[in-house]
């Protein structure tokens, strides 16, 4: 799992952590998994690099489910393409959002594709 997430972590912004990541790792990973709680990194420690890049990129995870769970409502339209795809895309986030808790609770910076470089709110 480590080399997997190496090939997406952003090295420049993990030497931005020092030591960070050790000291809020649970506060930085768990909303992954949730990402409607992207705040609780912040609330936890602002000053602290490791805890605004991950809800950064939590915020910008909860947009893109959000936008998926649209494309996905959408085609569920379909009748029995619809459910497939569906429970495949639902899966998919769920797989993704365990993958991105276990980089963050690693210390790894791994950004989200492209609304990771744009959402700077913290």
């Amino acid at each position: 799992m480590d080399e997997f997430l190496e090939k997406f972590n952003d090295p420049g912004e993990q030497d931005l952590f020092a030591g960070d990541q050790n000291t809020y790792q649970l506060q930085g990973s768990l909303p992954y998994l949730c990402p409607i709680f992207f705040f609780i990194p912040i609330i936890v420690n602002r000053d602290s690099s490791y805890c605004r890049f991950h809800a950064n990129q939590q915020l910008a995870w909860l947009i893109f489910m959000i936008i998926i769970g649209i494309a996905l409502a959408i085609i569920g339209i379909i009748p029995i393409l619809g459910t497939l795809v569906g429970l495949l895309g639902r899966l998919a986030m769920i797989i993704v959002s365990i993958v991105l808790c276990y980089g963050a609770y690693k210390g790894y910076a791994v950004k989200i594709p492209i609304l990771g470089d744009i959402i700077r709110f913290f």
